[in-house]
């Protein structure tokens, strides 16, 4: 989107204000590429759901038969195994259709879109949580409220091929169907395992982390600490926007060698992240409990320990990452180091925690593994190459957001 002329970025060095056009030739060669391999990739998805999945599930599921399973009774509709094996089936099904057009957000991100694409996964998100309510309070059970939740991800997944193939007047509608480039997976494939195996090692070792606990006897604190996990990552994911959408402006200032404006826009970026937080965070924190006991919730919201524990960890794992990804607009990837070693530290502190702390020793062990590397690996990486002023950039991006947090912090634990 640079104009760069081709893969090594050379065409689009040095222009002024990015008056060159797209090269769409090359994107139309990339698009192609990327959705030969989400149409391979769509399928060892499916095969992971339907055989590992059902295996973890098949011990819960038929424990439905002699209700010995929390998962009996929704609402005032009792789940039968067949119908929770149909609603394993609904969210594959859906899972799958969504992973595979996960190729036209990634066009639309890459292409400036983010905006439009967030406003209207935004949209279906608050359809989603209103229909889930309504079927809820009629009693729709397991199986309704699946129906409900999966057919708004199919609605997201249709809208972003939609939004795709209107962008530019509709251009990607001209683009070569799915076929492989092996020049283009050539030159993909060094940075795309590397950012891959290190989402693994963050975000996917925390839901397997979940997973895991969730097979414990102790039903009761398993809620508790997955409704928290829960509730912080999707603030953390909607905290990501006001950086992550600036993303491939920050990727164009790059290769136009404008690293002044890119510097100064990342750090604005990244502080309404922070803000964006830290904020609905300490609000969640000091309402949520007593809204979960208006409602009369079976699930408890989580004790004060364990909720702090998991802002303080994800406000790091915040500051590593934007700090990464920074670095990352220079095509170097480095994610499997970043994220491998922060994963290796996090799984190593957990286990060792586990007998004296139990599931605090979770949101601890990200917590240590991102401050003992996550965060000084990544920041050193973005300081030296975009010689940022230490430490005035992060006092600016990060400072008042963290003193913050640090004072909820501090009245949490000791109350």
């Amino acid at each position: 989107m640079g104009g760069a002329a081709d893969l090594n970025g050379s065409g689009g060095l040095g222009q002024e204000h990015g008056t060159k056009n797209p090269n769409w030739l090359l994107l139309g060669r990339i698009c192609g590429t990327m959705r030969f391999i989400y149409d391979r990739l769509s399928i060892f998805l499916a095969a992971l759901l339907v055989v590992g999945g059902t295996l973890a599930l098949f011990r819960r599921v038929e424990a439905l038969d002699d209700g010995s399973s929390l998962l009996v009774e929704s609402g005032r509709h009792l789940t039968t195994p067949v119908e929770a094996w149909l609603a394993w089936g609904c969210i594959v099904f859906s899972t799958v259709i969504y992973f595979r057009n996960n190729c036209y957000g990634a066009f639309l991100q890459g292409t400036n879109h983010v905006a439009l694409s967030r406003r209207w996964e935004s949209a279906y998100g608050f359809l989603s949580i209103l229909t889930s309510f309504a079927t809820l309070i009629l009693g729709g059970g397991l199986l309704g409220l699946v129906l409900v939740t999966q057919l708004w991800v199919l609605l997201s997944a249709w809208q972003g091929h939609r939004l795709a193939r209107m962008v530019f007047g509709g251009r990607f509608r001209a683009f070569p169907p799915a076929a492989f480039d092996r020049e283009i997976f050539a030159f993909a494939w060094s940075p795309a395992w590397r950012a891959g195996l290190g989402a693994f090692m963050s975000f996917g070792l925390v839901q397997i982390s979940g997973l895991l606990y969730a097979q414990s006897e102790d039903t009761v604190a398993v809620a508790s600490y997955l409704l928290g996990l829960r509730l912080v990552q999707t603030i953390s994911q909607i905290s990501q926007a006001p950086f992550y959408s600036k993303l491939p402006m920050l990727s164009r200032l790059w290769a136009q060698q404008k690293v002044g404006e890119q510097v100064a826009l990342a750090q604005r970026g990244m502080s309404w992240a922070y803000w964006s937080f830290v904020i609905p965070f300490i609000l969640l924190g000091l309402i949520a409990p007593a809204l979960l006991d208006f409602i009369g919730s079976q699930t408890p919201f989580p004790d004060p320990t364990l909720w702090g524990l998991l802002g303080a960890a994800f406000l790091c794992e915040r500051y590593g990452a934007m700090h990464l990804q920074l670095y990352s607009t220079t095509n170097h990837i480095v994610w499997h180091i970043a994220n491998g070693v922060t994963g290796f530290i996090f799984v190593a502190v957990s286990l060792w925690l586990f007998p004296e702390m139990g599931v605090a020793a979770l949101p601890m062990g990200m917590l240590i593994g991102n401050l003992t590397f996550y965060c000084w690996y990544s920041a050193r990486l973005s300081h030296c190459k975009f010689a940022l002023q230490w430490p005035s950039f992060d006092t600016h991006a990060v400072g008042w957001p963290a003193l913050c947090l640090g004072i909820y912090l501090l009245y949490v634990f000791q109350s």
